[in-house]
C-alpha cells in the first residue's frame, strides 16, 4: 500500500524518528491506553522501538502516523494501522489519537483514507477492527464508515487492570463499494 496518504486535512505518513517524542507522551496518558491495547504505563523507549520496528518492516502491520500539519495540527497527532498481509482475506483496523483532538473528526477522516485504500489497493475482502464497549466515540467512527457489529470478546486491559468487553466490528468490500466514492475510481 501507500507509503503516504492524504485528506483534505491530514497527511498519513511513515513514523519518524522526531514521532516518538509526542507518540510516548499520549501513549502514556491513561485515558489512550484505557481504551487500546497500548501497554501502560508505556515504557520508555517503547515509542522509539516500536517506530523502528515499523521503518523496518519487522512489524505485520503498516503504520501511518496521523500529521495535521496540512490543517494548521499538529505534526503528530496519533498513529493508525492496518495489519495483515496484502493477500490477507481480512485486515485489522487500528487506531488512536492524542485526546486534545478527540471529537475533531480526525479518526474518521484518518480511518476512512486507510480503508478506501486497504480495499483499492489490496484484494481484502473485509477490514475488521474491534472497540471497547464503552468507546463510544471509536464505535461511532466505525459506525460512520460503514462498520457493522459482528460480535464481542473480552480482553484485559493493562491500563485497567481488569477484563474488558470489546465489539467486533467488520466492513465487507461489498457494503464498501456500495458507500464509498473510492470505489468508483
Amino acid at each position: 500500500m501507500q507509503d503516504v496518504l492524504q485528506t483534505p486535512r491530514l497527511t498519513l505518513r511513515p513514523l519518524r524518528a522526531d514521532d516518538a517524542g509526542p507518540m510516548s507522551f499520549w501513549a502514556a496518558r491513561h485515558e489512550v491506553a484505557a481504551m487500546t491495547s497500548v501497554p501502560h504505563p508505556y515504557p520508555p523507549g517503547a515509542a522509539a522501538a516500536f517506530i523502528e520496528r515499523a521503518t523496518m518492516g519487522r512489524l505485520r502491520e503498516q503504520v501511518w502516523a496521523i500529521d495535521g500539519t496540512p490543517s494548521g495540527a499538529a505534526a503528530f497527532l496519533g498513529v493508525v494501522g492496518l495489519k495483515g498481509a496484502d493477500a490477507d482475506p481480512v485486515r485489522t483496523l487500528g487506531y488512536w489519537l492524542g485526546p486534545p483532538v478527540w471529537g475533531a473528526g480526525y479518526a474518521t477522516e484518518a480511518a476512512g483514507a486507510v480503508v478506501d485504500a486497504a480495499f483499492a489497493e489490496t484484494p481484502a475482502g473485509a477490514v475488521g477492527s474491534r472497540v471497547y464497549v464503552d468507546n463510544l466515540a471509536s464505535r461511532r467512527v466505525l459506525e460512520k464508515l460503514g462498520f457493522a457489529a459482528v460480535g464481542e470478546i473480552e480482553e484485559f486491559n493493562v491500563a485497567r487492570r481488569a477484563p474488558v468487553h470489546a465489539l467486533r466490528f467488520r466492513l465487507e468490500r461489498a457494503a464498501w463499494a456500495a458507500r464509498s466514492p473510492a470505489a468508483a475510481e
